[in-house]
């Protein structure tokens, strides 16, 4: 693998951008993590409910879903 850019956005059920995690951020080749705080883009605390993730990164794309719950 090489260096290169990734984003990490999550989305609420119906679309909405909730939080960028990583937007087209430079990274050095190999594994990475990528944490939510339980907040969203303004720093409120996200509600309990489904949320979506997606991941882009050198031309591939990852999408899953995560439970928030308090």
């Amino acid at each position: 693998t090489k260096p290169g850019r990734a984003s990490v956005n999550i989305y609420d059920v119906p679309g909405r951008l909730v939080r960028a995690l990583m937007d087209e951020q430079l990274l050095p080749a190999g594994l990475h993590t990528a944490k939510i705080d339980g907040r969203d883009s303004a720093g409120r605390p996200l509600a309990s409910g489904v949320y979506y993730y997606r991941v882009e990164a050198e031309g591939a794309e990852f999408r899953g879903r995560v439970v928030v719950l308090k």
